[in-house]
């Protein structure tokens, strides 16, 4: 006989995705963005910088919780 289990969570816990922040992905768009404007790129700048403010905004959600817990 096969016993089902019928659990209200998954099995594995949810590995963290970023475990060193946003700072990669911060640092990566800053590059981006860096780069195009080097280039002149006006509309590769604006979706560098875009997502370099969503990351930095993320990162800074992280940061607060993370104060508010110590």
């Amino acid at each position: 006989m096969i016993e089902i289990l019928d659990y209200d969570y998954p099995q594995k816990p949810k590995s963290n995705k970023y475990p060193n922040g946003y700072q990669p992905k911060i640092e990566y768009w800053q590059y981006k963005a860096n780069k195009a404007i080097n280039r002149l790129d006006i509309e590769g700048a604006r979706f560098a910088l875009d997502k370099l403010e969503y990351f930095v905004g993320r990162q800074a959600l992280v940061n607060q919780r993370l104060s508010n817990l110590y």
